[in-house]
Parts: structure tokens; sequence; C-alpha cells
């Protein structure tokens, strides 16, 4: 009943405010300013000048478009073939008539004056363009009313991703370089002023493409306030009318998060926990009010309770995805940081007398006062729970268990990779050139060095590096220049995470019985060869299979096997019910081995979602993985029911995990199949049988190495 009248109550608030937005202006009047400080230690001077060279430009590569300079009447190439016309140039004044055309007329003279306090000669960024198919939403379109487009390559992920606005703290960060000839700190302050107004004139609250998802409207409100707050750092001084200007668009964003957050009693996920991270920021760096203290209570009791909810036992995140591990994991670290940093100030009061009445929205929040708990060693209460602390050291840990010895920072795709992230302030890139760039990847499909200039950029990703980094400011009390590292230490005040205040201990278990192990062995051996199949992996060094480190993650269905030139990663799990398989694979007993620096067999990633439903099944569908198949190509999850919904019927289960390798099983097909991974001295030898009457399918190297690979959303290899 109280999940029936949760939905009722927000659609009747929906129903007012759609009403009310078409006839009065949806941005607040209130005069707001944002003079809250939490960074007071400069970052390490940071090396990302030819990024900021193309954000100057406002050429972007988001989500495998390629640099693309995003403006109105761009001429985008279109996705594997799928392209559409993007709409007319826009040709703006200084006093901002243009916006006329654009934004509905309540919101026109606000978007008007706002236009006006750009500087120099600027052009507007197409906020609404999805610069990979050509396909533009409208800015003057209710958001409640906007849906992902069913059109073929339209990907709704893209104007998003722009419009987390993520690429702006590098600006920030590049000024205590002092500049460089090609850009000046007030240059770059300049750009990131011009940005944020031209984003407010073009997006009124509630209208475009850009306030669909709660989720990015969070992550672009962090990332705004952690740019003002370094470019303050560096003494940059904004003018009267840009800063009200800045802490209207904060609170509106803080004001919209909180009436559409995506909570429902049974299931939630990343989104929810992006959304609760971003209030927790924006009620952290506004002026103290029992609005905003209101909102700081609700976000922090809500961090501590889906950590306790989206993370399992074992300190992994329960979607079936190591790539939305290291997101939630990021989320809470810099969340628990900042919560930290304001227990330090007199602000931790209103966790004692906050007005839970001004909280109108579903969860409830319960009356003050928070239970506040002391921090070992540091004489410091926080709102956190001792067992708080001991799960995010597991998050930490499971992180640097399941890294690869290939580059720095990968981790196995195990699951969905959307390539999200909270912040990116230490994003790598390699040069190469155009015609390089397209050969390699076939995303970049009609770019040309004669059109796209002769050097491309290239982001090497996945890497998590920064996430690791980060945890060395809450955890590690040793002096690192590491720019997530300092920028944590920062909203921290300084603290840092004694050991004595959570519980450290290793995911070293073994499962099952030598016994167990060879009467599989057995069982696969007394196997007719129309049901079971034998990989077998040479090893050069023998010492590869000596002294190795097994971890085990039953919770979230990983198995971590590495040694001295040896990775191997075997996935086993039952899908969990919180969230139906939004982010799974088929991908049951399968494998990613890397030897002595070669990767035998990796996960293919994930390409897409929604622009084209055939590509994404053809991901996560069981042939895309090393795992057990059968030669009639059937699933062993139901891949019908969804793009995002996955039905858990393989029932899997870990008979064995030790020295002596692994063995699993599952239901997917119905009979049972088994994967026995054998260890011996020189070989790692893959068995695989079956117990139903199909043929099993003979696997190869070459049959994973044959998949198209995607190493982050919307690359393709």
């Amino acid at each position: 009943m109280s999940e029936l009248k949760r939905r009722i109550n927000q659609r009747l608030n929906r129903l007012f405010l759609k009403l009310r937005d078409f006839f009065l202006p949806t941005s607040t009047s209130k005069a707001i300013r944002i003079t809250k400080r939490f960074i007071t230690t400069k970052p390490d001077k940071q090396n990302c000048c030819k990024q900021i060279v193309y954000t100057l430009k406002h050429k972007f590569n988001a989500l495998g478009s390629g640099w693309t300079e995003v403006k109105h009447g761009t001429k985008c190439k279109g996705l594997h073939g799928n392209r559409y016309n993007s709409g007319k140039p826009v040709k703006p004044d200084i006093n901002g008539m243009w916006l006329l055309r654009q934004v509905n007329l309540p919101n026109f003279f606000r978007s008007k004056r706002l236009w006006m306090l750009i500087e120099g000669t600027y052009t507007p960024i197409d906020w609404q363009l999805d610069f990979k198919s050509g396909y533009r939403w409208s800015e003057r379109s209710w958001y409640a009313n906007l849906r992902t487009s069913n059109k073929p390559g339209v990907d709704i992920k893209i104007p998003w991703e722009l419009a987390r606005l993520q690429y702006l703290p590098p600006l920030a960060l590049a000024c205590f370089t002092n500049g460089t000839k090609e850009f000046s700190p007030k240059q770059l302050a300049a750009e990131f002023q011009n940005q944020v107004l031209d984003f407010a004139a073009a997006n009124p609250p509630r209208f475009g493409v850009n306030w669909v998802c709660g989720m990015d409207s969070a992550i672009r409100a962090a990332n705004l306030l952690l740019t003002y707050d370094l470019f303050t750092l560096a003494g940059i001084l904004f003018g009267d009318g840009f800063n009200k200007a800045f802490g209207q668009l904060i609170y509106d964003h803080g004001v919209h998060i909180l009436n559409n957050l995506e909570w429902s009693q049974n299931m939630r996920a990343n989104h929810y926990l992006s959304e609760i991270t971003g209030l927790l920021f924006i009620s952290a760096y506004l002026p103290q009010t029992d609005e905003t203290d209101c909102w700081l209570a609700f976000s922090i009791c809500e961090l501590i309770n889906e950590v306790n909810f989206q993370f399992n036992n074992d300190g992994t995140h329960f979607e079936s995805s190591t790539a939305y591990h290291c997101l939630c994991t990021e989320l809470v670290l810099y969340a628990t940081a900042l919560v930290i940093g304001i227990c330090k100030t007199e602000r931790i009061n209103a966790l004692k007398n906050y007005n839970h009445t001004l909280h109108r929205v579903y969860p409830k929040l319960l009356p003050p006062p928070i239970k506040l708990y002391p921090l070992k060693l540091t004489g410091l209460l926080t709102p956190f729970p001792p067992e708080y602390f001991t799960k995010l050291h597991k998050m930490r840990i499971f992180i640097t268990d399941i890294l690869k010895p290939i580059g720095i920072g990968k981790i196995p795709q195990i699951g969905d990779n959307d390539s999200g992230r909270l912040f990116k302030l230490s994003t790598k890139f390699k040069t190469m050139s155009t015609d390089e760039a397209v050969k390699t990847y076939k995303n970049l499909e009609g770019f040309s060095a004669k059109d796209d200039g002769e050097t491309f950029l290239d982001e090497e990703s996945p890497d998590y590096n920064g996430v690791i980094s980060a945890f060395k400011g809450l955890f590690s009390p040793e002096q690192t220049n590491d720019t997530e590292t300092i920028i944590i230490r920062n909203y921290t005040g300084g603290v840092v995470i004694p050991q004595e205040a959570y519980i450290s201990n290793s995911q070293l278990m073994e499962y099952g019985t030598p016994d167990d192990f060879h009467a599989l062995i057995n069982e696969f051996n007394n196997c007719d060869d129309t049901h079971r199949d034998t990989v077998l992996i040479p090893v050069k060094n023998a010492e590869t299979l000596n002294k190795l480190t097994l971890r085990a993650y039953p919770d979230f269905g990983l198995y971590i096997i590495k040694g001295d030139g040896l990775y191997m990663a075997l996935r086993c799990c039952k899908i969990d019910s919180r969230y139906n398989g939004a982010h799974a694979h088929n991908d049951q007993l399968s494998v990613e081995l890397t030897v002595d620096g070669v990767e035998i067999f990796k996960d293919p990633g994930g390409y897409l979602y929604t622009p084209e439903p055939q590509m994404r099944n053809r991901f996560r569908c069981v042939s895309a993985h090393f795992a057990p198949q059968l030669e009639s190509g059937r699933e062993p999850g139901d891949l019908s029911q969804g793009l995002f919904e996955l039905r858990d019927r393989s029932r899997s289960e870990c008979i064995y995990f030790g020295a002596r390798g692994f063995a699993g099983v599952h239901y997917g097909f119905g009979a049972a199949i088994y994967r026995v991974v054998v260890l011996s001295s020189c070989n790692i030898e893959i068995l695989d049988f079956y117990k139903g009457t199909e043929p099993i399918r003979k696997l190869s190297k070459e049959d994973i190495n044959n998949m198209d690979f995607s190493k982050s959303y919307g690359v393709l290899q």
C-alpha cells in the first residue's frame, strides 16, 4: 500500500508541476550564492592540455562519438548507417533574443538575462543533440514527456553524458599549472562561466532532455560544485551576476533531484545512489537553511541505508557488474568523505535538530536526531556505524583484487559497462593518427584526417586508478600527489580512517574438497565426446602456477586466481532478485584469462544499450563469453524480457575453489552443465560437460577472439 501511495503522490505532484511549468518560470527567484569552500590544498599539476584545447573548441568525444564540435546545426556522422537531420544553425546575438525560438516563453526572459552575462565571443553548445546519430530532442519539451527514442541508432545517453560536465574540473585543475601558451587561467575560468551560463539559459529546469534522468542531474551538480571550488582556490573571482546565477542553478538541481528520486521500496540501484550523492553535495555547499539542513539529513540517512541495501556482505555491489561496482563505490567514497568533513564543523548540529516535516517525498525522513558514533582515534563523531567503514573497506579490496595485470587500473568487464563515473579528474589519453583510430574503432566510421584533424586523442579506458587513488585519501595516511587523493583529503578536512575503525579481513576462501574436485574430473572422463569439451592452455613458465593467490567473492559470483604471470577470473553466481538482472549478462561459468601478459580470454564488454537492441543482446548473450555453450545456441538466461532484464534460471553453484583450480555448475539449459578448471604444472585445462541430451559446443580461443571488443560504452574495436 505504501508503494502504491508513493506512486500516486509522485504522479499528482508531476501533474501539478506540469500545469504550473507551462505558465510560470521554472527556476528559483531566490538570491542564492555559494560561499562554502572545501578544497583548500592545491592539487598536483595536471597534464591535460590537449583535452582542454578540445574543450575550449567545444569538441567532445562522448561514449564513442569521436571528437565532434557540438553546436547547433552540426552534421553528425551517424551510427551504423543511421543518421538524422540535427537541425539548423542558430545565430546568437549578445542580447539573447535568439533564445526566443529555443526555450518556452515563461523561461525566455530569465534565459535572456543569463545569456547577456556571457563574456566575449562564444558559440552556444547544442545540449539537446545526440551528436552520434544527429537526432535532437527539444528544450521546449517538458522533461517527463521525453522518452528514449525508439528510432534506430539514437542514443539518449550522448547528450546526458555531455551534460554531466565531467570535463569541467580539468579546466580548473589546469589553472594550477599557471596556464600554457595555449590558454591562461583567466581564459579557462571564462570558458567555465560561459558554459555554465549557456547550459542554464538553454536548459531551464524541467525542460529538455537533460532533466529526464535525476542521476545525470546529480553528477552534473557535483562536478559544477567541485569545479567552482577549484577555480576559487586558484584565485579566480567571478562576478556577482554569475555567482547568483550559479547558486540558483545548483539550488534548482537540488529541488529537481528531490522530486524525482528513482526510489521504490524493493528496487533501486546506482541511479538512486547517484541522486543521494548529488543531493549531499548540493546541501553541503548551499547556504545553511532549514531546507538545506533537511536535504543534508535525508541524504546522509539514505547514503547509510543504500550502502546496507545495495552492497553485499563481501563488499560487492549487487548489480552483477564490475564497472557499476566501481561507479557506486566511487559515489559512496566521495559522499562519505564529504560527510566526515561536515562532521568537523558546526554543521553537524543540523543532524541533531533538522525539521523533518519539510521532507514531503518518499522515502520518508525520520525525526531527529541522527545517531552519531565515535570514529576511533580521531575524537570525531560521525553518523556512520563501525560496520559501515568495514563494508567500505571491502568495496576497496574487491577493486584491488580484480585488477588485471594488463595496463593500469584495468578490470574484467563482468556485466554491463556504461563508462559511468562521478568525477574524471585524471583521465589518461594516448595520441594516435586519425587514420589509425578509424582502422582500430568501428564506431568512428565516417571520420577522416581531412575532415577531423590529423591526430586523435584516445581515452585509456576503463581506468579505475583514480578510484584507487581516492581510497588512499580516505584510508591511507601517506602523502601522495595523486589528484583524487588530495581532493578526498580536502573533503574530509584531513581526517584519515584509522585501521582500528574497521575490520580488515581477506576474501581468501576455499570451497569444497579435493575429493569433490576429482569426482567431477572422473565424471568428465566418463562422458561421451558429444557432451564434453576440452580447452588446453599451455603455460611456458612452470613458476606461473606456483604460489597462487585466491580471492573468492561469492555474493558477486567472482573467483580470482592470481600468480606470477597468471590472472584468471571465473564467474559463478545467482542473479540478485533485487534488480532483475538489469546489467547482468549470460556469462555463468565464463573465464577471463591472462598468461604471461597475453590476454587469452576476455569479456567483450557491453557496447550499447537502447540504440541497437540486437547489438545489446549480442554482447550479453552466452556466445559473447568464454562460457559453456550448447551446439543449438540456446541461452541459459531469458533475454526476451527486455533490454534491462535477465531472468535467472541458472542457479549457479561453486562446487570447488582452491589450489587445484575451480569447479562449478549451472542449470540454465535445464540439465546440469559443469565447468572444471584444472591447474597443473604446465597447463591450464578447461573441462566442460553437459548432463542433458543436446550436444555441447566445442570452444576454442578463436571463439572469443573473433568477437568484437568494446573497452567502454559506445567504443567498438
